[in-house]
């Protein structure tokens, strides 16, 4: 393959990989402007490419919407739960995963109404938050800070209930802030401390007690 060839195929390349962020990008801005039913074709527009070029990245709605969420997560949430795996103080670092992850969900609530209306299955996102805060509860859980029956999937559990809260409204009713969910996460977060209540009951998905 000649020089010429090669450097029209890096081109090309490079082409694609432009358009893919910018189809990304718009769509971002048009989930954050518009909601969670956005048009395809307004994407494309805002992206500045054609429906063809859009259509050759992503098959339909769901697939964009997969796409976004994964970037979003990967660039936004991610390095949050590395540092929170990094911090030497593991409640500090559980408590800080967990409260910068939701606060960046709660402030891309179309997103998150995106992926649900969409029905984007987002299952292999789990073990991605799972295993950096996992490492962390286990370590404050060494550390005598956390009761010893908590377990990993737990922490998922935190994570949609205080959703849950804070999409129906609840959280704000209940203190009158836009960030009443931390309310919700304080509570869950001060019942994880060693020593606080009785026992829980088996978690099977976790082997049982």
């Amino acid at each position: 393959m000649s020089d010429s060839e090669n450097r029209s195929k890096r081109a090309l390349r490079s082409d694609a990989q432009r358009n893919h962020l910018r189809i990304l990008a718009a769509a971002r801005a048009e989930l954050a402007e518009h909601g969670p039913v956005i048009r395809l074709e307004d994407v494309a527009r805002r992206a500045e490419v054609g429906s063809a070029t859009l259509y050759r990245r992503f098959a339909g709605r769901q697939e964009l919407v997969h796409a976004v969420f994964d970037q979003y997560f990967t660039e936004e949430i991610e390095p949050l739960l590395h540092e929170a795996a990094a911090d030497p103080d593991a409640w500090r670092g559980l408590t800080r995963g967990l409260s910068g992850s939701l606060a960046t969900v709660v402030e891309n609530e179309s997103l998150l109404l995106a992926v649900r209306e969409s029905g984007v299955d987002m299952a292999d996102v789990v073990p991605r938050f799972l295993g950096p805060m996992g490492e962390v509860l286990r370590r404050a859980q060494r550390d005598g800070a956390v009761r010893a029956d908590l377990v990993e999937r737990d922490l998922t559990a935190f994570v949609v209930m205080v959703l849950a809260a804070a999409g129906s409204g609840a959280a704000k009713r209940a203190t009158g802030e836009p960030e009443g969910w931390r309310r919700y996460l304080a509570l869950l977060l001060d019942g994880s401390r060693a020593g606080a209540g009785e026992g829980l009951p088996c978690a099977p998905v976790e082997g049982g007690c």
